[in-house]
């Protein structure tokens, strides 16, 4: 082993995996038990009335320190963090109350403010996140053969997705994402492709082209 090689151990505030935040690569993420998905966390709610939670932790690579910790708390869902504008941005569910609590986190002076409170649908099946550039809230509700979307903040509105696509981002007038198709060809050979979408606030697509749309570090999307 050369005496070239040098690293630095960090103390993981919880112990698990540190994941790198979306449109940014100076801060990382890290929930602790980690659930797969919000529908695990949820189906175990439902099936013993409670559950005990999970934390949420950032770090920023830059300082090599912890910006944020959330402790776990029964009944308590911490999403992951999400990058918006040069702010950090998480929210949290309480299943006990059915409401949703919606915060910006400054990684530059470490104060944390709450955006808004709003009252959940007490269909734990909805999947819930945040879209940018904005802090904008929204429940995916999978049906059979499709999904419905619902915007619950900063106003209200729902509409149909097919299962092939999905929504990256929204600018408070149109809505963009993509759909990704797959054709099979001969033999076991497939063609795998994405169109890029745009949608206006009723969900009808207005505009659609070859692509797909990525974030980059600056946080805005770039379409490849």
């Amino acid at each position: 082993m050369t005496d070239k090689l040098f690293f630095q151990e960090i103390f993981q505030a919880q112990g698990g995996y540190l994941e790198k935040i979306q449109g940014t690569s100076r801060f990382g993420y890290e929930n602790k038990p980690a659930f797969s998905t919000q529908y695990d966390f949820f189906e175990d709610f439902q099936s013993r009335g409670q559950v005990p939670g999970n934390s949420l932790d950032i770090f920023d690579f830059t300082s090599l320190t912890w910006i944020l910790r959330k402790e776990a708390q029964a009944n308590t869902f911490y999403s992951p963090a999400y990058f918006f504008k040069g702010l950090l941005a998480f929210f949290r569910l309480d299943l006990g109350s059915f409401q949703a609590f919606i915060y910006r986190l400054d990684p530059e002076s470490g104060q944390e403010k709450e955006v808004c409170q709003l009252d959940l649908r007490r269909d734990l099946k909805l999947f819930y996140g945040l879209l940018g550039p904005d802090l904008t809230f929204y429940a995916l509700e999978d049906l059979e053969e499709s999904k419905i979307f619902h915007l619950l903040y900063p106003f209200e509105s729902s509409f149909s997705l097919k299962d092939n696509e999905s929504l990256e981002y929204f600018d408070g007038e149109f809505f963009y994402g993509s759909a990704w198709h797959e054709e099979e060809l001969e033999g076991p050979d497939y063609r795998y492709y994405n169109h890029f979408q745009v949608r206006d606030k009723t969900g009808q697509v207005i505009f659609e082209k070859l692509g797909t749309p990525y974030q980059s570090p600056k946080g805005d999307y770039i379409l490849l």
